[in-house]
């Protein structure tokens, strides 16, 4: 896999930064990798490292097969033909990116821009639910009815591990759009905003759906939002963060389902609150996760 990751890396006298990420197919592990000025000079040391280095119980060794993401074989063959003159050329396949390999490929570009990678990644499933819930909380626009000014409690759980928030829609200043989880009663002096050049410090914990337009939305995190199931519709994209004292993270899966539920929680919440007579009392409903694991909510 190739990428231009000059949004993400800079180097002095370098204007453009290329990464190529070779991964094995049945164990997901890492066999090469590299950052260079070139697309062919990405491919090449990434190949070579692949050929020649063992990733991790892995021994390096010439692959049985090998398949690019579109658009890539012409260069993958050519820097085989180069590093291995002597050998036949291995299957070669081309299709559409793997889902997981492009999760991968985005969290090293996270470590590449200085933010925090979880031990445990969201799975695919994990991340259809999150886009899905973020997507209809897009389109239901609920900062047009709050401000961050209310602070509104809620609680999710999942397994029965419950975990409290408070829960802060953003957007109605038209400054940042989205949702912000605090978690217990943690809260900073104000909003976080991500185009501060001093940003509020926040909470270890805290949960962020940002949604922002198309420009000023990382590469990485608007591909991701398109791969599972974005509506092309939409004038805005996600950002979906962890943030704390140390700084922004990319999520681990408990935040991923966390925020799920958050979302799902506060349009219920919303809906609720523009019926006639909807009562005081808590707002709860459901959410079903991959594996049959079920999660709750309770809002209000």
């Amino acid at each position: 896999m190739i990428r231009d990751v000059s949004h993400a890396v800079r180097v002095a006298g370098q204007p453009q930064l290329v990464a190529s990420l070779v991964l094995d197919a049945d164990t997901g592990l890492t066999r090469g990798i590299s950052v260079t000025p070139t697309v062919q000079e990405a491919c090449a040391e990434a190949m070579h490292k692949a050929l020649t280095t063992p990733a991790g119980p892995l021994p390096a060794q010439a692959p049985a097969r090998v398949r690019c993401t579109d658009g890539e074989i012409a260069t993958v063959v050519t820097e085989l033909i180069r590093l291995r003159a002597d050998a036949a050329l291995p299957t070669m396949a081309e299709g559409p990116p793997v889902s997981e390999a492009e999760d991968i490929f985005d969290s090293f570009i996270g470590h590449l821009a200085g933010r925090r990678q979880p031990s445990e990644f969201p799975t695919s499933p994990d991340w259809q639910a999150l886009m899905t819930q973020a997507g209809d909380y897009c389109q239901a626009r609920p900062w047009l009815r709050f401000n961050d000014m209310n602070f509104i409690d809620l609680t999710v759980n999942i397994d029965d591990a419950a975990a409290r928030y408070v829960a802060v829609i953003i957007g109605q200043q038209g400054i940042q759009r989205g949702l912000v989880l605090y978690p217990d009663d943690a809260l900073p002096d104000g909003p976080p905003d991500p185009r501060s050049d001093e940003p509020v410090p926040m909470p270890a914990g805290t949960l962020l759906l940002w949604l922002d337009p198309p420009n000023d939305v990382p590469p990485e995190y608007a591909a991701k939002a398109t791969r599972y199931g974005w509506p092309n519709h939409l004038d805005l994209l996600p950002v979906c963060l962890i943030g704390g004292p140390a700084g922004l993270a990319d999520l681990d899966r408990r935040s991923a389902r966390h925020l799920s539920l958050a979302i799902a929680a506060v349009l219920a919440y919303d809906r609720r609150r523009q019926a006639p007579g909807n009562g005081t009392t808590r707002t709860t409903g459901e959410l079903e996760f991959p594996g049959d694991r079920r999660g709750t909510y309770s809002i209000g």
